[in-house]
């Protein structure tokens, strides 16, 4: 991404990339030869969908991928903003926001604004997956928000509070179920005893 680019260049390492000439004479960055892997998984999708709607057209389908757009494209081949802007390739859209609201790469409400803006089509519904496991525990991903899922027991409501406010909003999910069940963890106790009241008053 530029923004790899930018990093790579301000702190004087060597960066190593290809550089490839598009049929109607475009320079870009792209490693393989052709888009065959990069297409190849919009395809499946897209051939998945077909088939069920063939045989059941009430059937949903959903897909679940990263929070992190660019490591569903660049780690996945999964170019989610082509899905999303094109009608009759996914029913609903779940992306894993597993960040909490301090995470210093991957903030949640940032995060939740971009997926509700890239859904361009008539079609598809988004549905926040949410981290409910990281309650009470450290997320060595964060960076500033390190501590944030063990000092605050209130992020899964307040997680869904945020995504009811975006237009393309249409529920959530818990990642996992097992731990609404746990108790063995305070934090995650608490985390659960306030969506349980949450949920009972919305």
């Amino acid at each position: 991404t530029k923004d790899s680019f930018v990093k790579a260049i301000n702190k004087n390492l060597i960066i190593e990339f290809d550089v490839r000439l598009t049929k109607d004479n475009k320079v870009i960055i792209y490693h393989d030869e052709d888009l065959n892997r990069l297409f190849n998984i919009n395809k499946l999708i897209k051939s998945t969908y077909d088939a069920i709607k063939s045989i059941n057209k009430d059937v949903l389908f959903i897909i679940s991928p990263q929070g992190n757009i660019n490591n569903n494209l660049n780690n996945e081949y999964l170019d989610i903003e082509f899905i999303l802007k094109n009608n009759n390739y996914i029913d609903i859209v779940m992306p894993q926001l597993y960040y909490g609201f301090l995470n210093s790469t991957m903030p949640f409400i940032d995060t939740l604004n971009v997926w509700n803006n890239i859904i361009l089509n008539n079609d598809t519904k988004l549905v926040i997956a949410l981290a409910l496991y990281k309650s009470g525990k450290e997320d060595k991903y964060a960076k500033d928000g390190y501590y944030e899922w063990i000092n605050n027991s209130d992020i899964i409501r307040n997680e869904i509070k945020e995504s009811m406010k975006v237009s393309k909003y249409n529920g959530f999910s818990l990642f996992r179920y097992d731990f609404l069940v746990s108790n063995d963890n305070k934090c995650l106790e608490e985390e659960v005893k306030g969506l349980r009241t949450f949920l009972e008053e919305n």
